[in-house]
């Protein structure tokens, strides 16, 4: 219906209904005269009535339409990722990295626990001074110490076993002491396992002209200390090994009770012309160097290199530590050079006494 002519009507009942002093506008009223102010009044109500309906009928066509999905009761809506680009992280957005926490102990390169290198304290020190002196069946009263910068401790958790390595430092006044660090003696190897005692074994020769370890310490311990691969005692220890030569001995046993020991010594000879002839000479002493003859003097005839031994020993008559010393003496008309000797007693001229041939006797 043109929207027009209903509005001119309307207006045209509301001034009946005002009286005979309105009078109806003309429709034909030309355009560029303006209305009277009255009209534009009688107007409003009418627009306000249109305003009205237009709204009831969108929302009612808004109500019908099928685009419109009601969400059930108990139901969760659900939040779908949108296109938006990722923020860049700042230092209050970045994203926090978690990191592996190691509950199980380093490990080596090889896959093995790793042995950690531990402190010495004044109790292990005590420790590893007594059961070095009881491998030379000496009190530890007889040492002073472990020597400086030697000393290593560890433990081994793959085989749940404590490790250590020291030199003794023997007492001034103990000549027996001073003669269980030569040689052999002069490092010494410790391992405990967990719950037991100390063991102690020398390896101060070990690696010495072509001999092997005859202790095998584990790797990681190794690492720990930073030793060579399959060594058993540092590089940096000062060996005291006397120059080789053609003359070796050792003397038995290492130790034993008065009464009930007989020293036996049994020498090599090496080096020397297979048709060479002379003699070996084994003195027993229970020192010191300067203290008169030796207890024994027993002598054995060589005839080119071989192994000899003393023929008969010797029974010590007192406590103490007793040394044998060995005297090589080929034949006059074949001797060609300084005479071999090899001893385990302390001299001026033998400042690398063999600890092989000392025995310690103590009373019964």
């Amino acid at each position: 219906m043109d929207i027009d002519r209903r509005l001119h009507e309307a207006g045209h009942q509301w001034r009946q209904g005002q009286g005979l002093a309105l009078r109806a506008p003309r429709l034909d009223t030309p355009p560029a005269k303006t209305p009277p102010r009255w009209w534009l009044t009688a107007l409003i109500p009418l627009a306000a009535s249109v305003a009205v309906a237009a709204m009831v009928i969108a929302v009612v066509v808004l109500h019908d339409s099928p685009t419109s999905h009601p969400i059930p009761g108990g139901s969760t809506s659900t939040s779908f990722p949108t296109t938006s680009p990722t923020p860049t992280p700042t230092a209050s957005t970045s994203a926090q990295v978690s990191r592996p926490t190691d509950t199980t102990g380093s490990l080596t390169t090889t896959g093995k626990p790793a042995a950690e290198s531990l402190v010495v304290t004044a109790e292990i020190r005590s420790q590893l001074l007594q059961a070095g002196a009881a491998l030379n069946h000496l009190p530890a009263s007889v040492f002073t110490g472990l020597v400086s910068g030697l000393t290593y401790y560890a433990y081994d958790p793959a085989t749940a076993t404590y490790w250590a390595g020291a030199g003794l430092v023997p007492s001034s006044s103990s000549l027996p002491a001073q003669v269980s660090v030569t040689d052999g003696g002069s490092y010494v190897l410790f391992r405990r396992p967990a719950g037991k005692a100390w063991t102690a074994m020398d390896v101060g020769l070990a690696g010495v002209t072509g001999t092997t370890c005859t202790v095998s310490v584990p790797a990681p311990v190794l690492t720990a200390w930073n030793w060579p691969a399959r060594s058993c005692r540092p590089v940096s220890i000062a060996l005291s090994v006397p120059t080789a030569g053609p003359l070796s001995a050792v003397s038995t046993p290492r130790s034993g009770v008065l009464g009930h020991v007989t020293i036996l010594a049994t020498a090599t000879l090496a080096g020397i012309p297979a048709t060479e002839t002379g003699q070996l000479e084994f003195d027993v002493s229970p020192g010191p160097y300067n203290q008169g003859q030796p207890a024994s003097i027993e002598g054995v005839p060589t005839h080119g290199p071989g192994v000899y031994t003393m023929p008969t020993g010797y029974a010590p008559y007192r406590s103490g530590n007793w040394f044998v010393t060995v005297v090589y003496k080929p034949s006059p008309s074949q001797g060609t050079g300084p005479v071999p000797t090899v001893s385990g007693m302390p001299s001026p001229t033998n400042t690398h006494p063999d600890a092989n041939l000392v025995t310690v006797v103590t009373a019964s």
